[in-house]
């Protein structure tokens, strides 16, 4: 691998390892602010930009899983594209509930994300050996259970679309919790 290749490789795997961090800090962030009263401005910060974040996040995912498949040439199994059917138009829900937020569009982004969670759990439950693989009597050859990324002795591309729906997951129940979100149905 071409050392540029394998430095955006590894920015892409130390991306999401911050992800998973930021991941947790958000999950505290949501259930502790919950309970008080008057919010701590980083709470609003996050509860105001989350739009914008989950953008980013579905943005970053994207553009990661184009990387592996084209330009390194990681084939995607079934489950793989199943998660990039479930991400990828989420880059325009949230592009658009960007100016205009309507409760149905982050909704919809919120059903697809849990949707693509699952889907991503399965596939790194196969990737360590736990489960049965119905992938490979309807794939295209490529096993699900097979690993192109093994980094830091857990990190797989599988556990990197978990981590960017999660985030995304969290990041619209921030944005739920916003009173700026249009109500409508």
């Amino acid at each position: 691998m071409f050392p540029t290749l394998s430095f955006v490789s590894t920015f892409i795997e130390w991306g999401t390892v911050f992800a998973q961090f930021f991941f947790i800090f958000l999950l505290i962030l949501f259930f502790v602010e919950r309970k008080k009263e008057v919010s701590h401005p980083f709470f609003l910060f996050i509860q105001h930009n989350a739009l914008w974040m989950s953008f980013v996040v579905v943005g970053a995912g994207i553009l990661g899983s184009l990387f592996y498949s084209e330009i390194l040439g990681f084939p995607p199994c079934l489950l793989c594209v199943i998660q990039r059917v479930l991400l990828y138009p989420q880059f325009f829900l949230f592009f658009i509930a960007s100016f205009r937020a309507r409760v149905t569009m982050i909704r919809i982004a919120l059903a697809l994300s849990i949707l693509g969670a699952f889907v991503a759990l399965y596939n790194t439950l196969l990737q360590m050996g736990i489960g049965a693989s119905f992938c490979d009597v309807v794939s295209n050859g490529i096993s699900c259970a097979q690993r192109f990324v093994f980094a830091f002795g857990y990190l797989t591309i599988p556990l990197m679309g978990l981590t960017a729906f999660l985030l995304i997951i969290i990041l619209c129940l921030f944005t739920l919790r916003d009173v700026r979100v249009v109500r409508v149905i």
